[in-house]
């Protein structure tokens, strides 16, 4: 865990629970929300070592498309570092066989690895929840509170940061050499997307699964959230999608992204 998340030790994690999950809507094509955007030695992503916990809800409209040597065909969210050489700690999504995939690099093409679940457990148009966990090079990927996909990596191993590399991190695209965001991107919806730089372990990711409004694990490095329940709606480019975390990288909406307030309970309900 790294110091400028210990140092507000419980009091920092009762003000992450504390957040309202928002839900981000996406169109397709060029519709994304900018975490960082062509930045040097963040605070947070520089530093996240070794380990990492990646989870949200989401369903998308469209799964066709193809995957793209680390990246999935449909990109969740994506960190990764400009340039030629440069290192993708993580970039996640459904991947062209209609599963969940984590994919990384140790230094651009020559390290890229990727790791998915088994064909066609992602249908359009419904609701899921998915956790990707890095611990060391061991990985796991839960879907909707199983386990889908588990095993280590052997090619792209090591650190999940950035270091002192301009990078991007990004929800809903992925970006290429010049950190330009145009590709692989979502169209579809995607929900309380929360980032930890801790492993969380099965009974968690399990927990984030079936309880909705759980007590969170640790401190986290972000958290897509609403200050309060009424500011919602908000569109379009510029669009602040609140960071609850404390280190306040707050999203930017770009092109036709819509956040609203949460819709899991609505569908979880209508599927009972």
């Amino acid at each position: 865990m790294k110091a400028f998340c210990l140092s507000l030790g419980s009091l920092l994690l009762a003000a992450c629970c504390a957040a309202n999950p928002l839900s981000v809507d996406l169109a397709g094509a060029d519709d994304y929300v900018d975490i960082l955007d062509s930045v040097a030695s963040d605070p947070a992503f520089s530093v996240l070592g070794e380990s990492i916990t990646i989870a949200c809800w989401f369903d998308t409209d469209t799964i066709a498309g193809s995957d793209t040597l680390w990246s999935p065909s449909k990109v969740i969210v994506e960190l990764r570092g400009e340039g030629s050489s440069a290192h993708v700690p993580f970039s996640v999504g459904v991947s062209e066989i209609e599963a969940l995939m984590i994919g990384v690099t140790d230094d651009y093409t020559s390290g890229a690895e990727k790791a998915e679940g088994g064909p066609g457990a992602i249908s359009a148009n419904t609701l899921y929840h998915a956790v990707f966990v890095i611990d060391g090079d061991d990985y796991a990927i839960y879907l909707d509170g199983d386990v889908h996909a588990s095993g280590t990596f052997v090619t792209a191993t090591g650190d999940r940061s950035t270091g002192a590399q301009t990078a991007n991190i990004q929800i809903g695209v992925r970006s290429r050499d010049g950190g330009q965001k145009d590709a692989n991107d979502w169209d579809g919806t995607i929900e309380d997307l929360i980032i930890w730089d801790v492993a969380l372990s099965a009974g968690q990711a399990k927990t984030l699964y079936t309880t909705r409004h759980a007590s969170l694990p640790y401190p986290v490095v972000w958290r897509g959230g609403n200050p309060n329940a009424s500011a919602t709606g908000d569109s379009g480019t510029g669009a602040t999608f609140p960071d609850r975390s404390p280190n306040n990288n707050d999203g930017t909406g770009v092109s036709a992204v819509t956040l609203t307030g949460s819709h899991v309970k609505t569908r979880k309900q209508k599927a009972m």
